[in-house]
């Protein structure tokens, strides 16, 4: 009999009679299985982890669930001509400074969770145009996020990931949704806008900044193109050197390569219509210059909560579809699902 492993708390996870600190990292990378130094029982471990559960899953049909909701039915619905931003954009102009997040001062501003609680109070189906809609899923996104931090979660690890990213759940229009589905099952396939990825924010320092402000639909085109033009010449995320032709980039232009290079035929040149430096731009068109990717830094972008809520619940291991297992907390899973609901303990013959 093998025994999936059982998650006992916030910090350990036990397999049979052996504990491991749930922040090894190892326990949800595949390439880790095959290191010499992997100790036995923990090989056997992640190998269940990566490739028994997984297959597991797709031959009893399992894993094809997410956690985008078919529709949204708030109690008593926000009209969508009277919703507003205006509280996130003051908590944003009150706590964040050149992209540094106070997340001590947003814990007590009353602003976050009265901003929640109107998210979840809308139907975002009713907004009525395009730049309403996305305007909201970015401020959404941007504000869930913020809410895992000062909840205790962290995308610094790989198991932190799935939980900052997965098993972490929010409401709008009284409907579960977790950051995951917001941006891979809305925001990327229903918008097609290559800018979004240097407007939403997931706590780290290698993301784009956040901005003092929220995304408004009547300035939503300028405030995308100002935030991909300061993110792609911002040189702690992208960098071009004109002597060897090498631009070192951040890796969000490798995980999401496909919709820059839906847009403009090529990373290379998609980044080129925001480089400010004019020679490096068109040798950019040109496709001269080679990549070479730059490891992302998942530490946090700002201040460390001081009372954090941590772990108020269980995050859920769910919502991961064939798709999102080409992310980058799941880099090599690219070929397999995850279950809806995975309970505590699993056995399998």
């Amino acid at each position: 009999m093998l025994t999936w492993i059982q998650k006992t708390n916030q910090d350990q996870i036990i397999n049979g009679d052996q504990t491991y600190d749930r922040n090894d990292v190892r326990g949800l990378d595949p390439s880790y299985m095959r290191s010499k130094q992997a100790p036995k029982n923990q090989s056997i471990s992640f190998f269940l982890i990566s490739t028994i559960m997984p297959l597991f899953l797709l031959l009893t049909g399992c894993g094809t669930f997410s956690t985008l909701p078919d529709s949204y039915h708030p109690t008593n619905p926000i009209a969508p001509g009277t919703f507003s931003h205006q509280l996130f954009d003051e908590l944003m102009h009150r706590h964040v400074k050149d992209g540094v997040v106070n997340y001590p001062d947003i814990q007590s501003d009353l602003r976050l969770e009265t901003y929640l609680r109107e998210i979840n109070q809308l139907d975002p189906t009713t907004l009525p145009t395009r730049n309403d809609r996305l305007a909201f899923w970015i401020n959404t996104y941007n504000a869930f996020a913020i809410k895992g931090i000062v909840n205790g979660y962290s995308p610094k690890t790989k198991f932190g990931q799935y939980s900052y990213f997965v098993g972490e759940e929010y409401m709008v229009g009284e409907q579960e949704i977790n950051l995951w589905s917001i941006e891979r099952d809305i925001l990327i396939p229903r918008f097609r806008e290559p800018r979004i990825h240097f407007a939403i924010v997931c706590a780290s320092r290698s993301c784009p900044k956040l901005r003092s402000f929220a995304f408004l639909p009547d300035q939503l085109d300028q405030q995308l193109n100002n935030n991909a033009r300061q993110f792609i010449n911002d040189p702690t995320k992208n960098r071009f050197d004109p002597e060897k032709k090498v631009a070192h980039l951040s890796m969000i232009f490798d995980w999401f390569a496909e919709d820059f290079e839906e847009h403009s035929g090529s990373v290379l040149k998609y980044i080129s219509q925001f480089v400010n430096n004019p020679t490096i731009a068109h040798e950019l068109q040109k496709s001269n210059y080679t990549i070479q990717y730059l490891e992302y830094n998942w530490n946090l972008n700002g201040i460390n909560p001081t009372k954090p809520i941590a772990f108020k619940k269980k995050p859920k291991m769910h919502g991961v579809t064939q798709s999102a297992m080409n992310t980058q907390f799941f880099p090599k899973f690219s070929q397999v699902k995850v279950l809806s609901s995975v309970p505590q303990s699993i056995v399998l013959p």
